[in-house]
């Protein structure tokens, strides 16, 4: 039984938009590939120096989105 609202995944967050009819027409997923999967507190080093380019990635996909009124 998930106990907070950060253990829900992906395909149940889609799931449940789908059924409350807030599902988009279109879904972007910008990531980082994980170096290591061993639990643990923060960002890896790795992680920290791609975290600006994630961000800039998500912030031209909004952009893109807002320019074409998707």
């Amino acid at each position: 039984r998930k106990m907070s609202s950060h253990q829900i995944g992906l395909s149940e967050l889609l799931s449940l938009a789908k059924l409350n009819g807030k599902l988009p027409g279109e879904i972007a997923l910008v990531g980082i590939p994980p170096v290591n999967l061993e639990m643990h507190v923060g960002l890896s080093d790795q992680a920290q120096a791609l975290l600006p380019k994630a961000v800039a990635v998500a912030t031209d996909i909004i952009q893109n989105w807002l320019k074409s009124g998707a």
